[in-house]
């Protein structure tokens, strides 16, 4: 298994504006798809079976299609946790904020107050899973050097991949296996839109957690393998997971 860090999330690298060309941002989708077809590459790897959750779901999507059209890597199979394909990662008040010096010098401090762990709560169906040590470990990304204008580089660089083009992504995948899971509780992303989703893809499996939020992975790990694991053996038996 192979987990990638995507620039300007996690605790990747933050490069600055100016250190690349503004059409090859390493924080746009298509970009960060190029990434991990060289990642693959790099590594020996011929066939993956990709996992991505939430916005992650619009970037393992747009990677299979890369992989199809380069073909130097096979994509067998797509997971999809809590897919959010309105390809708005910031939402558009907070984009707002941080397209001016007010707006910024006021977020940085709200996000690293309660206000964060509000939102972080947000996620979570049942706060009793949510403790101050899984609180502490969602807030590291916020000690990366540039993490804030980072944040404005994912917010302004998104259209590169906007709504239009998720039909195109849906209509390209058509023929690829796909695991759709969703907290059957999330109301960040709702699993009505998962709903949706699936229904654009011939291959697709929709699995709904009861009593899970927007973070499977997190607040049910093991109803999640147990949809996860026979999907893997079924398409992509070689035990390699990116």
């Amino acid at each position: 298994m192979v987990a990638f860090d995507r620039p300007g999330f996690g605790l990747s690298d933050r490069p600055e504006r100016g250190s690349f060309p503004v059409k090859r941002s390493p924080y746009s989708v298509t970009m960060q798809a190029r990434y991990v077809e060289e990642l693959c590459s790099a590594l020996g790897i011929k066939e993956v079976l990709l996992v991505g959750h939430a916005d992650g779901c619009l970037l393992a999507m747009q990677a299979a299609v890369t992989m199809a059209q380069k073909g130097l890597v096979r994509c067998v199979g797509l997971a999809l946790l809590s897919a959010n394909t309105s390809a708005e990662v910031v939402p558009s008040p907070v984009r707002l904020l941080l397209n001016t010096r007010l707006g910024m010098s006021l977020l940085r401090p709200l996000l690293r107050s309660e206000i964060g762990e509000v939102a972080n709560r947000r996620a979570w169906h049942d706060h009793n899973k949510l403790t101050g040590h899984v609180i502490a470990l969602y807030k590291q990304p916020l000690s990366i050097q540039g993490w804030d204008r980072a944040l404005v580089e994912v917010a302004n660089t998104k259209p590169d991949l906007n709504q239009p083009s998720v039909p195109s992504l849906l209509s390209a995948l058509s023929a690829t296996p796909v695991l759709m899971v969703a907290g059957a509780n999330d109301v960040i992303v709702p699993p009505c839109r998962a709903v949706a989703v699936a229904t654009e893809l011939r291959c697709c499996h929709l699995k709904l957690l009861p009593n899970c939020g927007h973070l499977p992975h997190e607040e049910s790990p093991d109803a999640l393998l147990e949809a996860l694991i026979p999907f893997i053996l079924q398409h992509f038996p070689h035990n390699n997971l990116i």
